[in-house]
């Protein structure tokens, strides 16, 4: 924690953001969950002075490491929103995906975290692992919604070099349509889809930060930053991150890049594009889309209703 401590103050020497600006906190990538609450005192401290009073703030965790006690710990320190990474609640999915959580444990990490005032709670699903079918997953998607949440995030199982599951990708099956269903059906369920992973009542504003492309402070081993045309990644490798964490590699983005980014973003998302930073042929070819009912054209942004398209709507404009 020391090495995080260090490199966010040196980061927040280089976005010196006024006092009271920062709209969002989010501890991720991991588990947050095995970290003591009073080691995470001094970053909170450090960042205190810059926090909107009203900041949404989200950690991260996984349902078998926590416990009241660290919910308690982390509610102390503001912490007003939650997400567990739950997969599934059926036990024999949950064990062939690696998780150390049980359904139960879930459900009570769940229940607990409402109990104890937590404002927002979210839980993620994963689709397409092995077996999945829209039975399988209709179930999953309906004990989500017995539990007091208010978010969803559905992803597809993804298979990375280096995982557990790179020597054995036959574990992810292949079937698109299960895509559509799960959003179908968590959309039956009340939910809005406001991006084409995220499902809720209430919208995260640390989401929406991203895809509006927010200027964002990335403090801890592979956690990017991002501030108006720059890109910083901090050292992946934890021990060399630990010895030098002001070892930052900077990737300055074009002007066409930038672009290209604010338009796939905004088509994957309830962001939509504005109209006036596209070029006229741009425009022309926005404009056709809504012709042809692909696209939406409100208040001068064009939004995307069908957020599984998005790829191909934005490479179509931007021929």
């Amino acid at each position: 924690m020391q090495a995080l401590h260090e490199q966010l103050s040196f980061e927040l020497e280089r976005f010196h953001p006024p006092k009271e600006s920062i709209e969002t906190l989010f501890i991720g990538g991991g588990t947050p969950s095995t970290v003591a609450p009073d080691l995470y005192e001094p970053i909170f401290e450090l960042l205190a002075p810059y926090l909107q009073n009203d900041a949404e703030m989200t950690t991260e965790a996984n349902p078998n490491s926590a416990s009241r006690s660290w919910l308690e710990g982390m509610s102390a320190l503001g912490i007003n929103r939650i997400s567990f990474g739950v997969q599934s609640f059926k036990a024999d999915k949950l064990r062939a995906l690696n998780r150390a959580h049980t359904p139960e444990q879930a459900k009570e990490a769940v229940i607990t975290a409402k109990e104890l005032g937590f404002e927002h709670i979210s839980l993620d699903l994963i689709y397409n692992y092995r077996g999945d079918t829209r039975q399988t997953l209709a179930e999953d998607i309906r004990q989500a919604f017995e539990l007091p949440i208010d978010h969803i995030s559905a992803y597809e199982l993804t298979i990375e070099d280096g995982t557990k599951f790179s020597s054995t990708p036959q574990v992810r099956q292949e079937n698109e349509n299960l895509a559509f269903f799960v959003a179908d059906e968590i959309q039956k369920k009340g939910f809005t889809q406001y991006e084409i992973s995220n499902f809720g009542s209430y919208q995260s504003r640390h989401n929406k930060g991203y895809w509006e492309l927010k200027n964002y402070i990335g403090a801890g081993a592979g956690a990017v930053g991002f501030l108006e045309n720059t890109r910083y990644y901090p050292q992946t490798d934890i021990d060399a991150y630990i010895r030098n964490p002001r070892q930052i590699t900077e990737e300055h983005l074009s002007k066409e890049a930038l672009l290209t980014e604010k338009i796939f973003l905004g088509l994957r998302s309830s962001i939509g594009v504005e109209r006036s930073i596209l070029t006229p042929e741009m425009q022309k070819q926005a404009d056709f889309l809504c012709k042809e009912k692909k696209l939406k054209y409100l208040g001068y942004r064009y939004y995307n209703e069908d957020f599984f398209l998005s790829d191909e709507l934005a490479l179509y404009i931007l021929e």
